[in-house]
C-alpha cells in the first residue's frame, strides 16, 4: 500500500522549537510516511540533516518581496504537483499562505499549528494575523494542533474554533538528552570552570522575547553575593554578537558570562550547567525546559506559556520580570550551594520520562 503524502509548509528550517519537533516527527515517521517539506525563508539550519534522510526539500524566499506573487504560483503548482492527503502548516504565516492555497486545490486534510503564544500585548502585526486566521479557522483547517494548552486557550479567546483544537505537547529524546557525568567533566576542563562554582545556563536565541537583558541585569546584582559562572548558548549568541558583548561589558560580567558556540552539542551544556533559566517574556511550549530537566538540570523560569506545567514541583517559577526578583529567588535557590539544586535532579529526569519524552509525541502524530 503506497504510504500517504504528508506535505509540510514552514516558515524556514532554522533552529526554532517548530522546525526541531518538525524534523523529530519526520525523522521518526520517515518508514510509515511520505513527508515533504516546503520551507519558505532560507533559514537552512537542518537542510542537511533532512536531504542525508532522502527527504524532500523545496526551497522558496518569500523574503524577496518583489518576486512574492510569482513564488506564491511556484508554491500552489507544487501543492497541485505534490497532491497530499495532509497539508502540515507551521506558523501562522504559513497556516494563511498554506492553508488558502490548500483550501483552493482542494487537499484532503489541512492541519495547522499553534507554536507561539498571543496576548493583547503581542506586536500588532501578529495579532493581525491571528484575528485573520481566527476568522478562518472556521473554514479552512481540519484540525489545529497546539503544542500547549495555555496557548490555546489565548488563541480560543481571539476567536480560533475550539471545536477543532487538539493539544500534542511537544517531546524530547530522553535517550540523547541524558545525564552524563563524562560530559559535565570535559566542559568543566575545557572552559576552566572550578567544579565547586555554580553554573548557571541560558538556551536561547538573542532575540528580544527571550529577555536576556533581564538575565543579565539580575546576574549583575548578584555577582557579590555569590560565585558562579553563566554559559549563553543559541542563535545568534555569539562573540561577534556586539549587542551582547556591550551588554555583558556594562553590566560587568566579562568574567561570569561564558559564550558557547556548540549549538550542535546542547545536551552536553545542559549537563555542565547546574540550573537552566529561561527569562522569556512569551513562549508557547519551551522544549529547553524538557530537554534540560531530562539531563536532570533543574530549571528557573518565568511563568510564559506552558512552562509552569513542565517544571510542575521539580523546579522554579517567577511571576514577573523584576531583575530584583530573579536574583532573589536565585539567592534562595542557591543559598545552600549546589546540594539543594542537586534535590531537584532525579524528580526531573523521572517527571519528563513519564509525561513528555519523545515516544508519546510521535505515537500521537501517528495516531492522528
Amino acid at each position: 500500500m503506497k504510504p500517504k503524502t504528508i506535505l509540510h509548509l514552514i516558515n524556514g528550517l532554522g533552529m526554532g522549537g517548530a522546525e526541531k519537533n518538525l524534523i523529530q516527527i519526520i525523522e521518526r515517521t520517515s518508514n510509515k510516511f511520505n513527508h515533504v517539506v516546503i520551507t519558505l525563508t532560507n533559514e537552512n539550519y537542518y537542510v542537511n540533516r533532512l536531504e542525508k534522510r532522502g527527504i524532500k526539500i523545496i526551497k522558496k524566499n518569500l523574503k524577496r518581496k518583489l518576486l512574492l506573487p510569482l513564488q506564491i504560483i511556484q508554491i500552489c503548482y507544487q501543492i497541485y504537483k505534490i497532491r497530499p492527503e495532509v497539508l502540515h502548516t507551521w506558523l501562522y504565516f504559513s497556516d494563511l499562505i498554506g492553508g488558502l492555497l490548500g483550501k483552493i486545490l482542494g487537499v484532503k486534510k489541512i492541519i495547522w499549528s499553534i507554536r507561539h503564544d498571543i496576548s493583547q500585548n503581542s506586536p500588532l502585526s501578529e495579532i493581525i494575523i491571528v484575528k485573520l486566521l481566527a476568522l478562518l479557522s472556521k473554514y479552512i483547517p481540519d484540525l489545529i494542533i497546539s503544542c500547549s494548552k495555555k496557548a490555546s486557550r489565548n488563541h480560543i479567546n481571539f476567536g480560533y474554533d475550539k471545536k477543532k483544537i487538539l493539544i500534542i505537547n511537544n517531546g524530547v529524546d530522553t535517550k540523547k538528552f541524558i545525564p552524563n557525568i563524562k560530559a559535565k567533566k570535559k566542559l568543566l576542563d575545557k572552559y576552566s570552570i572550578d567544579n565547586q562554582i555554580l553554573i548557571f545556563g541560558m538556551v536561547a536565541r538573542f532575540a528580544k522575547v527571550k529577555n536576556h537583558l533581564l538575565l543579565i541585569k539580575s546576574l549583575s546584582s548578584l555577582k557579590n553575593k555569590i560565585q558562579f559562572k553563566c554559559i549563553l548558548i543559541g542563535d545568534k549568541v555569539s562573540n561577534s554578537n556586539s549587542q551582547l558583548k556591550e551588554l555583558i561589558i556594562k553590566y560587568n560580567l566579562t568574567d561570569e558570562i561564558i559564550i558557547s558556540e556548540e549549538r550542535d552539542k546542547i545536551h552536553e551544556i545542559f549537563n555542565l550547567i547546574d540550573l537552566n533559566i529561561l527569562t522569556s517574556y512569551s513562549e508557547c511550549f519551551p522544549n529547553v525546559l524538557i530537554e534540560s530537566m531530562s539531563c536532570g538540570t533543574p530549571c528557573l523560569t518565568t511563568n510564559v506559556g506552558e512552562a509552569k506545567k513542565i517544571v510542575g514541583n521539580s523546579g522554579w517559577i517567577i511571576n514577573d520580570f523584576d531583575p530584583l526578583t530573579l536574583s532573589r529567588k536565585l539567592i534562595e535557590i542557591t543559598n545552600k550551594g549546589k546540594n539543594k539544586i542537586d534535590e531537584f535532579k532525579k524528580p526531573c529526569r523521572v517527571r519528563i520520562e513519564e509525561k513528555y519524552s519523545i515516544e508519546k509525541m510521535i505515537t500521537k502524530y501517528i495516531n492522528l
